[in-house]
């Protein structure tokens, strides 16, 4: 088999297109190929809770729904983040580290950019490196959101129908490869936090690359989506 026809072999691998220049995002899929669904719960502190303060995001993910697989934690200390958290609220760029908890190793680092609109979110892996974007789009009666890899080249989109508030669908082509569902988190955390919980699962063949943009979505989707901004 030559050269071409082994390309030809591994772009038809379903839910992603390979790229030779996307080998990024391959590794970083790499720590995902054992998970098929991913669990994703903001965690807060107790004085978050009691009083409402908008400290920096923070989540455990789990795998398989067992134990934790990653961790994610916003960055940025001092009154120069706090003022950015008050007043911009979920429009404040932010940047977040993902860490691999099993490996003890940083997987990925996510930049949201700042902009009043069509959010715009950069996966970078561990060493900071651009492996992809996910960028909102215009849309009539859904959230819409493409992705794209780190040349700009389209892998798929993320798709919200407009009956489904709490769910987000991943797609390549017409293809559904995956869900991003909001859960329910309690009569409690919903009426008085802004704690959520997610779930996210794939079908049996996705590509791993998928299962890591996934995650990234997720905590991206949370702050555009869900958390109450406080200054509304």
């Amino acid at each position: 088999m030559n050269e071409a026809d082994d390309e030809g072999r591994r772009m038809m691998q379903p839910g992603m297109a390979y790229r030779a220049q996307d080998n990024g995002l391959a590794l970083v899929g790499q720590r995902f190929t054992d998970l098929q669904t991913l669990t994703v719960k903001q965690r807060k502190n107790w004085w978050e809770l009691v009083f409402n303060m908008d400290q920096k995001n923070r989540y455990v993910v789990l795998g398989n729904r067992m134990g934790a697989a990653f961790e994610v934690e916003e960055q940025g200390d001092g009154i120069g983040a706090l003022l950015k958290r008050l007043f911009l609220g979920s429009a404040r760029p932010f940047t977040s580290f993902v860490t691999d908890v099993r490996r003890g190793a940083l997987a990925m680092r996510l930049h949201r950019r700042w902009r009043w609109f069509f959010p715009l979110l950069d996966v970078h892996d561990g060493e900071d490196k651009p492996v992809a974007s996910i960028e909102a789009q215009w849309a009539w009666f859904q959230r819409r959101y493409t992705v794209r890899d780190a040349q700009g080249n389209t892998l798929g989109e993320i798709i919200g129908p407009f009956f489904k508030p709490w769910t987000f669908e991943l797609t390549v082509g017409s293809r559904v490869i995956g869900h991003v569902k909001k859960k329910w988190s309690g009569l409690l955390k919903e009426a008085f936090t802004e704690a959520d919980n997610f779930e996210v699962e794939f079908v049996a063949d996705i590509d791993p690359r998928w299962k890591a943009l996934a995650l990234a979505a997720a905590v991206f989707i949370d702050v555009v989506h869900f958390e109450r901004a406080k200054n509304t």
